[in-house]
């Protein structure tokens, strides 16, 4: 289809990706459909953050005798679950919309957000495999990873406030307001264990 104005092309499925979102790109997916599909990879990853960071504080709060194959356990336990229900959810929630079952490129771009999520828990689980070869402590390993999860956060929200056009001190202040907001998640998370 012709764009009146240019003589160019206006299909999405034409217009080649430039740069860095050669990466992300995902095949029988629209361009539009691309950057929903990246911001939904990065709240997922957001969740399964906080999810895991609970639980590596619940496991140091009440795991004074935890081995590291046990703490591994939970914390892959809890991911794996954590990225099955959202991907269960996306899929049910297309189900519900469109009233039909999902297609490939849905069901494709489904597990490219979903296993884009599940590699937040990677270097905790690489800092209990340390732990339990005996270079450090469980509970070391278990903090090691807590910071290494918040550190993931302010990562991930740096990257979200970056590319915006707000001048320096909105985007510290931004910052400073995701990391309250995310604070305050963990305080109620820990609060119910």
């Amino acid at each position: 289809m012709q764009d009146g104005s240019s003589g160019t092309t206006s299909d999405p499925h034409d217009a080649a990706p430039r740069g860095r979102d050669r990466r992300r790109n995902l095949p029988d997916v629209p361009r539009e459909a691309l950057v929903d599909a990246v911001a939904d990879r990065l709240r997922e990853r957001v969740y399964v953050t906080f999810t895991a960071l609970a639980v590596l504080l619940a496991l140091g709060a009440h795991g004074e005798d935890l081995g590291a194959g046990p703490a591994a356990a939970s914390l892959v336990i809890t991911t794996v679950g954590t990225v099955l229900a959202a991907a269960v959810a996306e899929l049910l929630a297309h189900v519900a919309v469109h009233a039909e079952l999902p297609g490939r490129s849905v069901l494709r771009r489904t597990a490219w957000v979903s296993l884009g999520a599940s590699t937040t828990a990677v270097l905790p689980l690489l800092l209990l495999g340390a732990a339990a070869l005996g270079w450090w402590e469980v509970g070391t390993a278990l903090v090691a990873g807590s910071v290494a999860l918040v550190m993931t956060l302010v990562l991930i929200g740096w990257l979200g406030v970056r590319r915006t056009r707000l001048p320096w001190w909105q985007k510290v202040l931004a910052l400073a307001v995701l990391a309250a907001l995310g604070t305050l998640v963990l305080v109620l998370k820990m609060l119910a264990h």
